[in-house]
């Protein structure tokens, strides 16, 4: 049970509203007007390898009593990883605010201009979430991902007019496969060196994981491909749902709330973890949707373009420098100091 509730973790930082509204795939992958067939089993490959990689050097952290995992990788660079990690949760909170913002579009008028009121709502009950520590939310995750899972698997599925891979194989479908799992796995990062698997249980958590992430890849390559009306869209998915019934469209509609949710709070609980030494993880967790709620006035569009493309580079800085640590300690149970 513990081995399936992290994997649902694995796959809800996957899984986000970019993912799950099929943008973020087309934007990365579909340059040439077709999702690549070859960007399926790379991913899925990534996935595993960076979920063992990261719960491997969560038990080894463990066992050394150093639950400072960056401390343990990094000695005395271990501050400075803290502070991209800070950095990297807040970019993301305030990127799940802003695009809650425009999803709902739900707006209080005041002295100082308008507030998108439910933007803050979502943040301060992701707050209540995150003030629960790692098993609120584990708990959370465990609720919200398989309706995500079953939801992505069954619109996509009705929506499939052909087959219709592109064969073509490009170095390039390798790179950005590794920044976009890198800028995906490096958010789960903090969340997953929490956790404290057997090798059996850690196996087993990355290969759902990565299984899963594979079966709702492909179903949504394929149903993109076959619809370049829905390709060519801001938002693919509501259009594959719009098309479908009307149905469809409220359950994706719910699904990209979950979406947005799921990362939402484990960005909040990443900082909350940063600032444990602080007396209530409440009240930091309210500090902290108040700059992640002024960051958001940027626009989700805007955060994306600036931030993103950076969260990834150092996501896959921080994997290379954790493939090196654990080459480093092969001979060892961990470092400590």
């Amino acid at each position: 049970m513990k081995s399936l509730s992290v994997a649902m973790l694995i796959v809800s930082s996957i899984v986000g509203v970019g993912f799950a509204s099929g943008r973020e795939i087309v934007a990365i992958f579909g340059m040439q007007g077709k999702l690549p067939f070859w960007i399926i089993p790379i991913c899925i490959i990534l996935i595993f390898f960076i979920s063992l990689l990261f719960l491997s050097i969560s038990r080894n952290v463990h066992k050394c009593g150093n639950l400072n995992y960056n401390q343990a990788l990094f000695g005395k660079f271990g501050c400075v990883a803290d502070v991209f990690s800070l950095i990297n949760s807040f970019v993301i909170f305030a990127a799940m605010l802003s695009a809650f913002a425009a999803f709902s579009n739900v707006k209080l008028q005041t002295a100082w201009g308008s507030v998108h009121i439910a933007s803050l709502a979502i943040g301060f009950l992701g707050v209540l979430i995150a003030k629960l520590g790692i098993e609120g939310l584990i708990r959370i995750n465990t609720i919200l991902v398989p309706f995500v899972i079953i939801s992505l698997t069954v619109v996509p599925i009705f929506a499939i007019k052909r087959f219709d891979f592109s064969l073509n194989f490009a170095i390039s479908h390798i790179s950005q496969s590794i920044v976009y799992v890198g800028l995906n796995m490096y958010l789960a990062s903090n969340a997953l060196f929490k956790m404290n698997l057997s090798k059996r249980q850690t196996i087993t958590s990355a290969s759902i994981a990565s299984m899963i992430f594979g079966i709702l890849l492909t179903l949504l390559v394929l149903a993109l491909n076959g619809n370049p009306q829905a390709f060519n869209s801001s938002m693919p998915i509501l259009i594959i749902a719009k098309q479908y019934n009307y149905f469809a469209n409220i359950v994706i509609n719910c699904t990209l709330v979950s979406c947005i949710f799921t990362s939402l709070i484990i960005a909040i609980y990443n900082i909350v973890e940063f600032f444990k030494f602080t007396k209530s993880r409440f009240l930091t967790g309210l500090s902290a949707l108040c700059v992640a709620f002024a960051i958001s006035g940027l626009g989700f569009k805007n955060i994306v373009t600036i931030f993103y493309p950076a969260i990834g580079v150092v996501g896959i800085v921080f994997i290379i420098a954790c493939i090196l640590s654990m080459y480093r300690q092969k001979n060892k149970d961990c470092k400590c100091k």
